[in-house]
């Protein structure tokens, strides 16, 4: 189930990414969504190479919206900030280090309502926001299930 939510999140940035027509959000999301098809379907090791590439393609969504002067603040604030929140989350997990791994999706959401509260116009980066936003739900979800058996 938690597959199928982040596949339609996936597709939704394909699409957005078609839509718009940007070149950097069309590198960032193909690497995105390259990255998270290789950890969902991938065998053994390429799993492994698989999100090295999303933690690749993340940081550079940080470095391309922290640098582009076209962009409002606010814009280039909440699209780094999820982005960096979700390299936190995958490098501490991956370090195998205990704790603060929830705050941290849950930043990504709280993120996601500022957004819609404050109206930010992502209009280029929806796609790429989106990828953020299901895996900081997956993530919650998954501990969720876990903690319910």
């Amino acid at each position: 189930m938690l597959k199928i939510l982040f596949l339609l999140a996936l597709v939704f940035a394909i699409y957005w990414m078609l839509r718009v027509k940007d070149r950097y959000v069309f590198m960032m999301t193909s690497g995105l969504v390259l990255a998270a098809l290789l950890v969902l379907f991938a065998p053994g090791d390429l799993r492994e190479y698989g999100m090295h590439l999303y933690l690749i393609s993340a940081a550079a969504v940080v470095i391309c919206w922290i640098s582009a002067k076209q962009k409002i603040a606010e814009q280039r604030l909440v699209i780094s900030l999820a982005a960096l929140a979700t390299i936190t989350h995958w490098v501490w997990v991956g370090n195998h280090w205990h704790g603060n791994t929830m705050l941290i999706a849950i930043m990504v959401l709280l993120l996601g309502a500022y957004a819609l509260i404050r109206r930010v116009r992502l209009k280029n980066e929806l796609g790429i926001f989106m990828i953020f936003l299901v895996d900081a739900s997956v993530i919650l979800l998954e501990a969720w299930l876990k903690s319910a058996t």
